[in-house]
């Protein structure tokens, strides 16, 4: 009887052995890796070149285009007040994603 059970979890236990060992193995294997650099932010830089990071404004002070747009606010059709919405949404976002804002100009 136990000649019987041995004979049958013997394969088994090699399995779980075995899956060990890849595990490990591929656990290894992604250690040595270099992690991915972060991605710049979409805002970055502005189409004409500007540097837009760390600006409290959502335009370029250079072109006048609207982050994230290849227009200008009046292109776009936005008011001012549509604009200071944008700003806001934005700010919030960034906090809910713990991403740095810029401090406000006074």
């Amino acid at each position: 009887m136990l000649y019987q059970t041995a004979i049958f979890l013997f394969p088994i236990f090699a399995g779980v052995i075995l899956l060990w060992f890849v595990r490990v193995f591929l656990r290894l294997r992604g250690a040595h890796r270099k992690p991915a650099a972060p991605a710049p932010p979409p805002d970055a830089q502005c189409l004409c070149g500007y540097e837009l990071q760390g600006l409290d404004t959502i335009r370029c002070p250079e072109c006048g285009r609207v982050t994230g747009f290849d227009a200008t606010p009046e292109q776009l059709g936005l008011t001012a007040e549509q604009l200071r919405r944008a700003k806001q949404i934005r700010d919030a976002r960034a906090i809910a994603s713990n991403i740095p804002t810029p401090p406000a100009n006074a």
